[in-house]
């Protein structure tokens, strides 16, 4: 289960305590990278019947052109030669969203954008020819949905276009000819996640595979692993760094700050007036609520222990790899947190 602690090696333990007013806190910044915090209760008081609740899943919100998310330059990025798979989620209701994935120095790189119908485009090339693939499933119904672009050097037909892990388009493999695109490096240009003036989008878990050469079986089982259908339930992947042939993973979910950290190495981005918003992968098919609780309300009694509660958690909670313990009440409240620290 998510909120189990069994196995993980303990880094720090700690309580903190806060009076919480109407608006959000931040009370433990996000832990270092591949750690998350765990909650295992809390002591409260308040003058009157109050709740609270901490944020559990965490996505970047692009509202504008403005809103970038930047990692440097760096050959990890880069396809070049080889097998490569991207992936990212994104909910919008919005159309037209231009390139809000890009790391692009004229024709050489790729990009992702969306269409006048909400339908996903892609672009992959080198520094003199590029493949264009419009897909066919528009994805602006305001729900999450995963994108993943295959390259497979070995076929001629061998870039794809996925979306909801089910094959929306591929290259033709005469006018589109993915063997005769090589190497993919997008210039000394940096990747951006970028917004579009005046539309609204989410993006969560930015990941990039590279491969040698991989098998069809290989390239599969890291689509699925990636969308995680169970039945008929999306769940969706939490990037976590171990993962096969990751080169750069950004969950996107930190909370606060202006840095996302890569899982996989050291390709942490920083990002300007783009801010984080609830929500995100993996979505719980137990809890889609995107906090743990709601706790409360905080009873109020009419002797000396007026208004004290006390929780202890028969499992620890965990709040996310990378998450700030951030704690939302909706009053006044005296509380202190119980947990630990620990390797996500």
């Amino acid at each position: 289960m998510e909120y189990t602690i069994t196995g993980k090696s303990s880094h720090s333990y700690w309580p903190v305590q806060q009076i919480l007013g109407a608006d959000r806190y931040t009370k433990i910044a996000a832990p270092s990278n591949h750690q998350s915090h765990y909650v295992t209760g809390f002591i409260a008081t308040a003058a009157a019947a109050k709740s609270f609740y901490f944020p559990r899943r965490t996505c970047m919100k692009f509202t504008a052109a403005n809103n970038v998310v930047t990692v440097a330059d760096d050959t990890a990025l880069e396809p070049t030669s080889g097998d490569f798979l991207l992936s990212i989620w994104i909910k919008t209701s919005s159309h037209t969203l231009v390139d809000f994935v890009s790391k692009i120095d004229g024709t050489n790189g790729y990009t992702l954008e969306t269409t006048a119908a909400g339908l996903v485009k892609v672009s992959v090339g080198d520094a003199g020819a590029a493949i264009a693939l419009t897909g066919v499933t528009p994805i602006n119904d305001g729900l999450w949905h995963n994108i993943m672009v295959v390259g497979d050097i070995s076929e001629k037909a061998g870039l794809y276009l996925y979306v909801d892990n089910k094959l929306d388009v591929r290259a033709n493999g005469t006018t589109e000819d993915y063997t005769g695109i090589a190497p993919i490096t997008g210039g000394a240009i940096a990747l951006l996640l970028s917004g579009t003036a005046a539309k609204t989008f989410y993006l969560s878990n930015f990941a990039l595979f590279k491969g040698s050469s991989w098998t069809t079986a290989e390239i599969t089982a890291i689509r699925t692993s990636l969308y995680n259908k169970t039945g008929s339930v999306v769940i969706g992947k939490k990037l976590e760094g171990d993962e096969t042939d990751l080169a750069v993973g950004l969950p996107l979910d930190e909370g606060t700050g202006t840095v996302n950290y890569d899982v996989a190495g050291t390709n942490d981005s920083t990002f300007a007036n783009a801010a984080f918003a609830a929500g995100g992968i993996p979505i719980d098919p137990a809890d889609p609520n995107d906090d743990l609780g709601v706790f409360g309300p905080i009873l109020v009694g009419t002797n000396e222990t007026a208004g004290l509660y006390t929780c202890t958690f028969p499992h620890a909670m965990k709040i996310g790899c990378n998450n700030p313990l951030i704690v939302v009440g909706d009053g006044a409240i005296t509380l202190q947190i119980f947990g630990e620290t620990s390797f996500a």
